[in-house]
């Protein structure tokens, strides 16, 4: 039921989002573990799986924007020194351009899921991911390769 008013709400606000999010700066950080990585769908989006992560505020430096996204949307509080940068690049998503810095985590984590913020939260493995996926896991996980 909550996906689908989360889903609801973002079609009837998406002209307000995209103003919002255009030229916006985010953070997405990949997690693997065992072969598998981490991937959440947030309440009020598109709900595809994507990465953890989200908007950097204004003044704010990228690392700790991921630091308190990663605490706010997985209750788990990262040691900022093991955080590894893979880079930015520009996002298009649903017409909206918007500046994605990822970051890597290679350390275990056991994550809980804001339930506030989130509808689902996943491992998949690398061989399966979903179909229904952003394009910022495929950007993270070709960034992490060349790292």
């Amino acid at each position: 039921m909550y996906p689908l008013i989360g889903r609801f709400i973002y079609i009837l606000f998406q002209p307000i989002l995209r103003r919002i999010l255009h030229g916006s700066k985010r953070s997405r950080v990949v997690f693997i573990q065992d072969e598998k990585v981490l991937l959440i769908q947030s309440w009020i989006s598109h709900q595809k799986w994507t990465l953890p992560g989200g908007g950097i505020h204004r003044g704010e430096e990228p690392t700790y924007g991921a630091l308190r996204e990663i605490k706010e949307e997985l209750r788990v509080q990262l040691d900022k020194s093991k955080l590894i940068s893979l880079g930015s690049d520009d996002i298009n998503s649903h017409g909206v351009t918007y500046e994605a810095t990822f970051f890597a985590y290679d350390l275990p984590i056991s994550p809980k899921k804001n339930k506030i913020e989130l509808v689902g939260m996943q491992w998949f493995s690398l061989e399966e991911l979903p179909k229904n996926r952003s394009a910022t896991v495929d950007k993270a996980l070709a960034l992490r390769k060349l790292s």
